[in-house]
């Protein structure tokens, strides 16, 4: 693997104002300093944009793009295509990153052998509304494994854990936009025609679990 410079973190939102500040905050702490946070404001109508805004003006990381309501699929593909590393994570509005999250994955990849490793992700914890605790879900298999499981279509991956190379992104075409739903596993799928999808097996994302939310 070669050597890690940087790493773009994509984030769509779209009236969001719940929880997006702990979300934001949860990045802006991590161990691993060197990234940038894209946020796509997806034309929230409650205070999202000022929250952000506010936010923005403490930490230059962070870049805002606002767009008219398209859905999350157009907002994630918009996000990519603006990052300038060659690695992105995913992270959703109302979700929290553990602040060595990125360092366990950098960390992960730059260690590892093999050179078409294209995408990781890690275990996660469930949480509820109102930051609870439900379940850990320890991902404890092999790439093989989630080979097979992605196939099938067996929920395996949480979208806001993921890491991926922004090179097999393009190639593959990115999230299919006429998706509303399961984009995240329509991208694995082809992301698995070029190499493999490995995860750390350590919880490092609180994943929130609520009304309303895209599943």
């Amino acid at each position: 693997m070669s050597k890690f410079n940087g790493i773009s973190i994509v984030m769509g939102c779209y009236n969001a104002q719940q929880w997006i500040q702990e979300s934001v905050e949860s990045v802006l702490n991590q161990t691993f300093r060197n990234f940038e946070l894209i946020i796509i404001n997806d034309g929230s109508t409650d205070n999202t944009l000022n929250i952000l805004e506010k936010i923005r003006s403490f930490d230059s990381r962070i870049k805002i793009y606002n767009q008219k309501n398209m859905g999350l699929t157009k907002a994630l593909n918009y996000g990519v295509y603006k990052s300038k590393f060659d690695w992105v994570a995913r992270i959703d509005a109302d979700d929290i990153c553990e602040k060595n999250r990125l360092t366990e994955q950098i960390n992960y990849l730059t260690k590892s052998n093999n050179k078409k490793l294209y995408l990781i992700a890690s275990s996660w914890i469930a949480i509820d509304q109102f930051g609870n605790e439900i379940k850990i879900n320890n991902l404890n298999i092999d790439s093989t494994v989630i080979r097979k499981r992605i196939q099938n279509f067996i929920p395996t991956l949480s979208h806001s854990t993921v890491i991926f190379n922004k090179d097999i992104f393009k190639k593959v075409g990115g999230y299919r936009e006429r998706l509303k739903t399961c984009q995240d596993i329509d991208l694995w799928l082809r992301f698995l025609d070029f190499g493999y999808i490995e995860i750390v097996n350590k919880p490092l994302v609180k994943v929130r679990f609520h009304e309303g939310q895209i599943t």
